[in-house]
């Protein structure tokens, strides 16, 4: 099947977002894999506390023999340890994910612009990443909103665990509870502890490649004519974010907002666990080298023009050998 150099570009950004994507799951991962360890730790010291964990203790039970203060401490450190396990995971995968998002974009456009146009590639040291990385977002601070749910999972533990002993309920019973405010065993429960900082590290994680790929557009401004919304066309999408799907930031902050909770904003990403990026408008060829675009391609080919001026097909390059070329000619990697 033929394609135009528009869905050339097109197809390389779905190549660019499913690996995005892959390495993002895998951050993931190691964030749930934080909670989940810290829910197992809270819920073993529970259980231990007793031979029968259907046995009934009291607090003063508790406090008389200092278990209690003994819980409030591993419940506390355990917190404490999840969150610092989740906030490195997640800031270094943001630095991982602003390099590749960056090379993904460079490559994209180098891909469907003649090659006799140089694309600009000068990614920021990591330093600089960094401390981008920590930039508010929505007003906070990421360390602030890691913060926040370490400080209401400690004490949303001790709360429900003081309501149990009140109610004469079991170790089991009890434990149970803490299950349901960490909720690593079923992290799409929206109030588990678990399922909020996984959304804080994917709307971090798609924050930092966003600001990536602006980048590479904003160095391109001479092959780059504008960018537009893409969304993930899936039963996640939200109409929010469907409204500005191949829309402009003009063109969106032009439209009526209507009831859209957002108004006309262009962040992204939009909202929390918000997956929209954007691709670029190309100038055309014409406007680059005063010649017309054949109208399509094979599928693994792409238009450029030889040393003579000449049309001729070439295969697209891998990413892989894009990199290893780019890194070759600069001196080294870059990312």
């Amino acid at each position: 099947m033929a394609q135009t150099q528009a869905e050339l570009l097109s197809d390389i950004y779905s190549q660019a977002t499913a690996a995005l994507r892959a390495d993002e799951n895998a951050s993931v991962d190691v964030v749930l894999g934080a909670y989940s360890r810290a829910q197992t730790e809270i819920i073993a010291y529970i259980m231990g506390l007793v031979d029968d964990p259907e046995i009934q203790l009291t607090l003063p039970d508790l406090v008389q023999s200092g278990r209690w203060y003994q819980l409030l401490d591993v419940i506390h450190q355990a917190s404490l340890n999840a969150a610092d396990k989740a906030g490195v995971t997640i800031h270094n995968a943001t630095v991982d994910q602003f390099y590749k998002s960056y090379d993904y974009s460079a490559y994209a456009l180098d891909q469907a612009t003649p090659p006799n146009i140089d694309v600009a590639y000068a990614p920021p040291p990591e330093n600089a990443v960094r401390l981008l990385a920590n930039t508010p977002y929505q007003g906070r601070m990421f360390s602030e909103r890691i913060g926040i749910i370490t400080d209401e999972m400690a004490t949303g533990i001790k709360d429900e665990l003081l309501q149990g002993l009140v109610q004469g309920e079991t170790m089991q019973d009890m434990a149970d509870r803490v299950s349901d405010i960490i909720g690593a065993s079923d992290p799409d429960n929206p109030s588990g502890i678990a399922a909020r900082s996984r959304t804080i590290a994917r709307t971090e994680i798609m924050r930092i490649q966003n600001y990536a790929r602006d980048l590479t557009f904003e160095q391109n401004q001479d092959v780059v004519e504008d960018e537009e919304w893409q969304v993930a066309p899936d039963d996640k999408l939200c109409d929010w974010c469907f409204r500005r799907d191949g829309l402009t930031d003009e063109e969106i902050e032009k439209t009526d907002p209507g009831d859209d909770p957002w108004g006309n904003s262009t962040d992204q990403p939009l909202h929390p666990n918000c997956r929209c990026d954007s691709v670029p408008r190309l100038k055309s060829w014409k406007d680059l080298l005063g010649l017309d675009m054949p109208e399509d391609f094979a599928d693994d080919e792409r238009g450029i023009r030889d040393e003579d001026g000449k049309w001729e097909i070439a295969p697209v390059q891998s990413f892989a050998d894009w990199k290893e070329s780019r890194q070759s000619t600069s001196g080294g990697d870059e990312g």
